[in-house]
């Protein structure tokens, strides 16, 4: 069973199906919270210190 504090991490028990559905929903997590702070230039602004 997932965790309701934490409904973005896998379950520890589960089928391989509910393992799979747990991971792909951390990463839509993952990646809504770290869009959603962006404006319209954010997607094609560059990391200066990036290479």
């Amino acid at each position: 069973m997932t965790d309701p504090a934490r409904p973005w991490e896998p379950p520890i028990a589960g089928s391989e199906t509910a393992h799979l559905v747990g991971a792909l929903e951390r990463l839509r997590a993952t990646s809504r919270r770290k869009a959603d702070d962006l404006d319209a230039a954010g997607p094609n602004a560059t990391n200066p210190g990036g290479r």
